[in-house]
């Protein structure tokens, strides 16, 4: 194929690609009332999940900084202790 003749076609296909992707949204229906109280419910639902998980994680954070920070105790009192 020639130089030009590939440039055409490559133009072509990409102008009809971007033509499909515009008028198909355009071609969709709009969602019902059940589908979006469905949608809601389940973003209600993983908004639970995500802040129950936040929460377990702040609980373990905050055990292992008690941790960390116990260690760290003991790391001082040995190296002053062994002076």
């Amino acid at each position: 194929m020639s130089r030009i003749g590939l440039r055409s076609t490559l133009a072509i296909g990409v102008a009809v690609t971007m033509a499909s992707a515009l008028i198909a949204p355009i071609a969709q229906a709009a969602p019902t009332l059940a589908q979006i109280q469905a949608q809601v419910r389940q973003l209600e639902e993983d908004a639970t999940s995500a802040a129950e998980g936040a929460q377990a994680a702040k609980v373990q954070l905050a055990t292992l900084t008690k941790t960390l920070n116990g260690l760290k105790q003991d790391q001082i009192y040995f190296v002053v202790g062994g002076i």
